[in-house]
């Protein structure tokens, strides 16, 4: 009882996040950092100031590897800093397009790693929200494994008995859940510890985004924004680690024009 309350828990608390959390945009961001400037002016006179600019100091990156830390150095970078140094803007937004950005048609914004736009939960899957739907996939599998192993276990029990057709035609049911279920996470979760999405890796070539986190925990961090399992699969409100900027910058310094291409000198 206790196993299954707890997965119904976590599969209905994710899906409403991954719902209801956009997966991250331009206009987004620009909101944010309006709201930011809004709150300083109102704290103008406090007596403690809080220094921001060193993100490395903030207890999320602590112990982080050396790759994280080139892209956490950028994440006090705002659109406008990008916009000063970024030519590649959106033709259906007509608004700047950052790098790792990909424009939905049917949110009809540019989505930050967007990797597609899921039925599922009436809405992109991002880098702001990838991590709930990852979740919400990983403990439906779950929850319909455990519900076919709890109907197996009475198959010599009178209620089954009682009720054979209905608990059979469940059971199939059921079990072909599992299987499709099971080659969804196994695709989702391949792309994530690839550190890439659906859209990228099927862009193909050598994609310049992808380079420097060379290993599983970085790019699971770069999502749930922890290195540690249970953290991961623990039900969570912490924020991301990145902005969605982080890349563009990065491209920038290491020599790489607004379309991904090593500049020529």
């Amino acid at each position: 009882m206790a196993i299954g309350l707890c997965l119904v828990y976590n599969i209905v608390y994710n899906h409403f996040l991954a719902m209801m959390i956009k997966p991250g945009s331009v206009v987004d961001i620009k909101r944010i950092e309006q709201l930011r400037v809004e709150y300083r002016k109102a704290s103008v006179r406090r007596e403690v100031k809080v220094d921001i600019d060193d993100n490395t100091e903030d207890e999320r990156f602590t112990g982080v590897s050396t790759a994280v830390k080139r892209l956490v150095r950028y994440r006090n970078k705002s659109v406008e800093q990008l916009e000063e140094v970024w030519s590649n803007k959106c033709k259906s937004c007509n608004i700047i397009k950052p790098a790792r950005t990909h424009h939905c048609s049917v949110c009809d914004s540019c989505v930050f790693c967007m990797d597609h736009h899921c039925p599922w939960v009436n809405n992109c899957v991002g880098l702001h929200n990838q991590r709930y739907f990852l979740l919400f996939i990983f403990y439906l599998w779950v929850g319909v494994s455990y519900m076919q192993m709890t109907i197996v276990s009475v198959w010599h029990h009178h209620d089954y008995r009682a009720n054979a057709g209905l608990l059979g035609f469940i059971q199939i049911l059921d079990l072909c859940l599992m299987f499709v279920l099971l080659g969804f996470n196994g695709w989702n979760w391949f792309l994530a510890f690839k550190g890439t999405t659906t859209i990228e890796l099927f862009q193909g070539g050598d994609n310049p985004y992808l380079r420097g986190f060379d290993n599983v925990t970085d790019n699971l961090f770069q999502i749930f924004g922890t290195y540690k399992i249970l953290r991961i699969l623990s039900p969570s409100l912490r924020n991301g680690p990145f902005t969605g900027l982080e890349w563009s910058f990065r491209l920038r310094d290491e020599g790489y024009d607004c379309r991904g291409k090593k500049s020529v000198i």
